[in-house]
Order: C-alpha cells, then structure tokens, then sequence
C-alpha cells in the first residue's frame, strides 16, 4: 500500500478491510497533497503514482486523459466515487476530496476492464465541521486560476444539526508554457446537500458541472520513419522550434462540458450491514476542430542548403513536375518554401517575391511556411554567413488562376467574420451561395 500524504482510508465500501490488510497496490492521494502541489489538472495529480504514465493522443484515441496503468489503457477505467467515468475529459481537480488508484486487475471490484488497474476521483462532500478555503493563483503565461470551498452547517436554518452544504466553485485562464496560441479556460462549480450526518441514515445530493473553452493543440510534427528529406530526424521530433503552433487560429477550437447530477442514500443496520443504493443521471459534450501537424509523402518535396555565397537566380517555376517514384504529373499553381533554419543563424538568404504589387523580401522563423503564385518571378539571394535549410514544393490548385483564388479567399474570410460578427444573418447564406457560384464557374475537377 502506498498512501501519499497521511489519508488512512480508501473510500470505496467494496473494500471492507484496512488498506494494510488489502492484497493489492494502492495509492491515494488526499487533498492536502493536491494542494501543495498547486495540481491544475488530473494530470498533474497522478504524476505522483508510480507505474502509471500520461500519454496523448497515440493510437487514435480523443484528447482528454488518456492514461496508462502497468501498460495497459485506463482511459475507461476513471471513476468518479465509484461510479465508471467513460467521458473523453481533461478532468480538472477543484473537486476532488483525494484520488485513489488500484493497481493490477480488479473486475471482482469494479467490473468489465481494469486489467493495469482503475482510477476513482472521490468528490468533496458535505461535513458536520465547518470549513472555508480559497486560493488565488498568478503565474507566467498569463495564468489566473481562482479555486473557492465552503462547508457549512444549516443547522440556524432550521433544518437539523446533521444538514450541512457543501460548494467548491472554479475559475482559470492560462496559456500555455512553450506554446504560441494555445490557451485554455474553463470554469466549474459543484454543490452538494447532506442530510442525517453521522446518523444511520444518511441522504446526499450533489451537482457537478465544468465548462471548458480551449484551443486544440497537436503539438509539433513527428518525422516519419520513411521520410527521405529528413532521414536524420527518422521517428523524432521535426527540427523545428517547440513553440510553433500548427493550427489554424481563427478556426481550431475545442469546446467540452460535463454534468453531473448524484443522489446518494445509505442505511446502517448494525455495524456489518449497510444497504446503499448512488443513482446518477451525466451528460458529456466535445466538439472541437484541430490541425494535427502530420507530414505528408515527400516523394515531391526537396530539400535545398545554401551555404556561404551561394544563392539561385530570378526564375518562374516549370508549369509541371513529375511526382518522384510515380507516372503522376502535377501543374504547379501555388508553390511552397518551409524554412527549416532560425532567421539569427545565417545571414542574406532571403526569399524575393516580385508581383503585381512590386519586389517582397521575406525571411521567416523555422517552421513557418509561405505560399506563393508559382507564376512570380522569384529568387534567392546570397547567403553571407551560416547555412539556410529549407523545404520546397508545388501544389495543384482546382483553381488555376491566382486573382480568381485571391478573390475567392477574401470572400470566403468576410464569410466567416460575419458569421462570428452577426451570426444566422440572412447575408451570409447569401455570401455562401456566390462564393460556390464562383467556385462552380473557376474549379477544375
């Protein structure tokens, strides 16, 4: 048994023995430990369990707390006071009394699964003493979180000396460390009424509900094992800056919900029985949009270096390209140029767009990708110090005309401003409709 802190107690009834005397590895984790360790998420919360590990988002699963007991998933083996949790949250600790993890199979107890284990989330309750308690935390990466707990006894209410109400109540923005864009913001609040404490019988009514308003966040590109143009970073993290983010701002978002509702009722007939009897009625929302940053076949990309004095002329593109290794042929509409090195480790090295609207120098920060009419005049200009690395590569657009693919982007970006704007105005299912028109004149499929 290993008990973090000094919680002597598991909370689950199935268990009737002490926990020294129960075969199994137990850990618990009480609330007094939660908050010295200022935990924000359950994450950080079972990162004080041993044998169990976090992961993401690997073999398809949806984001939330995607957890792993002695190799096994326990992403359906979360419960919340022993009833079995199978929503997709990121689960947040405001509520949690303490938090006991089970370690090896366990379906006698809690039914189908469990084979590494289970995880219950034991709720605050309402208790006979009164109690107050509220944090207040500031940190970097604009971090406010605001955390509030009261336990009071009704007994001037009139409604007995074992009524008592219990409310822990949330609220917390942050962005997060490392990362651009990515922000996350949720707010909670769970009530709970207790009547008959300490009596033979005894009632509890509860509510938990948390909102939550984030941005999905896929992290940075995984180098697949068969890249050729990057067969140094095979299986490794893309050699990229860890902060940039892959997404689309104006459109990645990720929404969840949780409601909880909980009646619970016990009777004490003597000291070996106790009929018991927790109805819950839950409800769970996620939508979300995200980018995941994935790599696609590099059969038609290349990988170009320019070291000190080198530099490639004023050119237009070739209006077609072969696709390495097939028959397949591609006409260059748009063309592609990923920086690769950090702007401060060469100098010159700029990419020159020349257009209708005159001459561009641009020189972006590694990982970011510029899109550019493969009908421009373009150049590189000479490198004077360092090595610039970059990624280049064409794609073939339904439409082949650049005016008529810039007129359709701005219109469809005044689409969406509006939406968020005025949203269900009558304008923008009119909008729409000119917007495919176009589309249907100009596209080639």
């Amino acid at each position: 048994v290993d008990v973090v802190g000094q919680a002597s107690a598991i909370s689950s009834p199935k268990y009737t023995e002490p926990l020294r005397n129960v075969p199994q590895t137990i850990t618990v984790i009480p609330r007094s430990v939660i908050e010295e360790q200022g935990a924000i998420t359950l994450r950080d919360v079972l990162r004080n369990v041993p044998g169990l590990t976090i992961a993401a988002g690997e073999g398809g699963a949806p984001a939330g707390d995607n957890l792993t007991l002695r190799g096994f998933s326990a992403r359906n083996d979360v419960f919340i006071d022993g009833v079995r949790d199978l929503s997709p949250q990121a689960r947040d600790p405001f509520n949690l009394e303490q938090v006991e993890v089970v370690k090896g199979p366990a379906s006698a107890y809690n039914g189908r699964g469990s084979t590494g284990g289970t995880i219950n989330l034991v709720s605050k309750a309402p208790t006979i003493n009164p109690l107050y308690g509220f944090t207040f935390n500031l940190g970097t990466d604009r971090t406010k979180r605001f955390t509030g707990d009261i336990n009071a006894p009704l007994e001037r209410l009139g409604l007995g000396k074992r009524t008592s109400f219990r409310l822990a109540v949330l609220a917390h923005e942050s962005e997060v460390a490392g990362r651009d864009v990515v922000e996350n913001q949720r707010w909670g609040v769970a009530p709970s009424l207790a009547f008959g404490l300490s009596t033979l019988t005894r009632l509890t009514l509860s509510y938990f509900k948390l909102k939550q308003d984030n941005i999905s966040d896929y992290g940075i590109p995984w180098v697949p094992a068969t890249n050729r143009a990057l067969a140094a970073f095979r299986d490794k993290p893309a050699p990229v800056p860890r902060e940039t983010f892959y997404g689309l701002k104006s459109r990645d978002f990720e929404k969840l919900g949780s409601d909880l509702a909980t009646i619970k009722f016990e009777r004490d007939f003597g000291d070996s029985l106790t009929p018991r009897n927790q109805s819950r009625y839950g409800r769970s929302t996620r939508d979300s949009i995200a980018t995941p940053p994935r790599f696609a076949s590099d059969d038609s990309t290349a990988i170009n270096r320019y070291r000190e004095g080198q530099s490639f002329g004023t050119h237009v593109d070739n209006a077609i390209r072969q696709v390495t290794g097939t028959p397949h042929r591609v006409r260059t509409d748009l063309s592609a140029t990923l920086f690769l090195s950090p702007p401060d480790e060469y100098d010159g090295g700029d990419l020159q767009i020349e257009d209708t609207y005159g001459l561009h120098s641009i020189k972006l920060p590694a990982g970011h990708l510029l899109l550019y009419p493969s009908t421009s005049l373009h150049c590189v200009r000479p490198v004077t110090r360092g090595e610039r690395i970059a990624s280049f590569f064409w794609i073939q657009s339904m439409v082949r005309d650049d005016g008529q693919r810039a007129l359709l982007f701005d219109l469809d970006m005044a689409i969406q401003r509006i939406d968020q704007d005025v949203p269900d105005h009558s304008s923008t299912v009119q909008l729409t409709g000119v917007y495919h028109n176009l589309l249907r004149r100009w596209a080639d499929v």
